[in-house]
This record gives structure tokens, sequence and C-alpha cells, in this order.
């Protein structure tokens, strides 16, 4: 059997971005299983996976280039102005 195709980080960030922050979730459930079936992982699984933490408990990775670092403030912003999460998440980005 081979390998999931998994896409790399930086496409999956512009989708994320290109999605409303209430599908979100829905509309990456698929990558995050790819990643998750994916074995040895790749960095960009990794990624997916690290971002789909991210989405459960509202806590940013510390580990992230600073575009990476963007995109989950980014995110979590959309998140609060849709209402889906409490407006302290932000606090971690200052």
């Amino acid at each position: 059997m081979g390998t999931n195709y998994i896409i790399p980080f930086e496409r999956f960030m512009q989708f994320v971005d290109l999605q409303e922050a209430d599908r979100i979730e829905t509309s990456i459930a698929n990558h995050i299983r790819s990643a998750q079936q994916q074995s040895p992982q790749s960095i960009d699984a990794k990624a997916i996976l690290k971002f789909a933490r991210f989405l459960s408990d509202l806590r940013a990775p510390t580990n992230v280039s600073n575009s990476e670092k963007d995109f989950y403030e980014r995110t979590a912003e959309r998140m609060v102005k849709a209402s889906r999460w409490p407006v302290d998440v932000l606090d971690q980005f200052d």
C-alpha cells in the first residue's frame, strides 16, 4: 500500500485561510485523517496534526516559523470573530 498524499503545509495554510471559520474543522478532516495514517509521518503531516491539536486545545505551538505563527494567529482571530472561540485565546499571541 502506498503512502497517503499529504498536502504541503504551506498549501494547507492557504486552503484553511480560504475556508469560512465555522467550516474549518470539517473542511480539513480528510487532511487530518491522511496525516494520521501516514507512516512514517512527514514534516507536513506533523504540521497538519499540530494544527489539529491547536483546534482542539486552543493553544498555539511555540516551535513554529513566523509564517506559521501568523497563520495560527489569523485562524484564532477568525474563530473569535465568528464566536467559535473565547476572546482570551488571542492573549497567547501578544
